[in-house]
């Protein structure tokens, strides 16, 4: 259990560096960390996950300027979702294999968040795992199921917006569902049901709420990938 912990802490510390460089085209290896303003190198020793926002409480040691709480938000939910698992399946190949896939979904969401753009290498790199994946088990059917059933209501969906002239869902998500879909794989018309009921029930609930307390308007875009994320894993853990 220590271990998935330590893990899940690492993976989401990575996940935040993911976030912030991929939308900007730099290596996610190289250089070490730094400040975004002041560009200071930041020491191994307050890099630490989560203890390092709250003992600097949020803020850069070297100028002062706030971090950004999403990095504090994925570092504390991927070792939550890495337990889960773990519990589920112990440290196994599924684990890891779920881990993997939902660290890729956590970062679709975040980068979607920030820049309203889910790049397609997340897409891509869960294709391929995915059918990987479903090969070593002897099961690349389900998968293939999977990823055309989920993925053909929102692709009907996103093919209407040319008859209304007006963008309903973005093509980022189509692709980010079709990969997602593979991952849950096919298991038969009700649970693809409550997936699609999960989705836009939650993504209404919070878009209602914005308007509601006018963070947001009817015309802002509103970001759908963690929807998806938060399906996924509703579909995949409980369902």
């Amino acid at each position: 259990m220590i271990a998935a912990l330590i893990l899940g802490l690492i993976t989401g510390s990575f996940t935040g560096v993911v976030c912030y460089r991929i939308p900007r085209n730099e290596s996610i290896i190289f250089p070490g960390s730094k400040c975004d303003r002041c560009a200071a190198k930041i020491a191994f020793y307050r890099n630490i996950p989560v203890f390092s926002f709250l003992l600097q409480h949020g803020k850069c040691h070297s100028c002062g300027i706030k971090i950004k709480r999403s990095y504090f938000i994925l570092e504390i939910l991927t070792p939550v979702l890495f337990l889960i698992l773990y519990f589920s399946h112990g440290f196994s190949i599924i684990f890891f294999y779920k881990a993997f896939v939902y660290s890729i979904l956590l970062a679709a969401s975040f980068i979607d968040i920030e820049t309203h753009i889910i790049p397609d290498r997340f897409f891509i790199i869960l294709l391929i795992t995915g059918l990987l994946y479903s090969v070593l088990w002897n099961n690349p059917e389900n998968w293939f199921l999977g990823a055309a059933s989920y993925g053909l209501p929102v692709l009907l969906l996103y093919s209407a917006s040319d008859f209304i002239n007006k963008e309903i869902i973005g093509f980022g998500d189509v692709k980010l569902i079709c990969a997602a879909g593979g991952f849950i794989s096919y298991s038969g018309l009700k649970n693809l049901l409550w997936f699609y009921e999960i989705l836009y029930i939650s993504a209404g609930i919070f878009s209602f709420f914005l308007i509601f307390f006018r963070k947001r308007t009817l015309k802002c875009y509103v970001a759908f990938a963690p929807f998806i994320c938060f399906s996924v894993f509703i579909s995949e853990v409980y369902l």
